[in-house]
């Protein structure tokens, strides 16, 4: 047999979680080809001559991502599939919610959310693709929070990655953060089905979350 393979992804471009609690758990057995799709709902009408006129419902998709795993070793001093079962029912499916660490989307540098007005104090932090960005909503660490390029401490930090400055920032200041995030998500199904291949090895065919508001 083998040597499992390794999904390199996670330990070159993942930040450490160790410690924080309700992230899902990483497991080497993970393929590598994850599926991470955004979802948005929209509201299309059609009239007689066939014109057509759509209303988005949401401002921002909904991010959904399906990840398989080739093996989950359970052995007395290995349980991963173990592990993944607790996680899975202390959630109770998709009742739950949890954190997950996207190993190719955790972090942002000098990142922009927002310019003073001189009055407004409270900010929501986001992260961008290209020219288009959406909100943060939970962190991964402190942040460090700049105005104008200046680091500052005279801001609170929120649990859902909202800032409050002590102090409005000043007028056409630019507001903006380096830090690692997580996506806040849920399951998709209430049932979790693993096949055993081996003795003490399994394999999990697909599990799908996405991320909450």
């Amino acid at each position: 047999m083998t040597a499992p393979y390794l999904p390199q992804r996670w330990f070159l471009a993942t930040p450490g979680v160790a410690g924080v609690a309700g992230v899902l758990p990483v497991f080497v057995g993970e393929k590598w080809m994850a599926k991470k799709a955004p979802v948005w709902s929209t509201e299309v009408y059609r009239s007689r001559s066939g014109r057509r006129w759509t209303a988005s419902n949401w401002t921002y998709p909904i991010w959904r991502w399906t990840l398989q795993y080739e093996f989950l070793r359970r052995r007395p001093m290995l349980d991963e599939l173990g592990k993944l079962w607790a996680f899975f029912n202390t959630r109770q499916g998709q009742a739950g919610e949890f954190l997950f660490l996207d190993p190719d989307d955790n972090a942002v540098e000098d990142e922009s959310f927002g310019v003073g007005d001189g009055v407004t104090r409270d900010f929501q932090l986001t992260r961008s693709l290209e020219d288009w960005s959406e909100p943060v909503r939970a962190l991964n660490g402190s942040p460090q929070i700049l105005i104008d390029g200046v680091s500052t401490v005279a801001v609170a930090v929120g649990d859902n990655a909202t800032v409050t400055f002590t102090s409005a920032p000043p007028d056409g200041a630019r507001l903006s953060w380096t830090g690692s995030y997580f996506f806040r998500c849920g399951f998709t199904s209430d049932t979790l089905e693993p096949a055993q291949f081996l003795r003490r090895h399994w394999e999990l065919s697909r599990l799908e979350f996405e991320s909450l508001k």
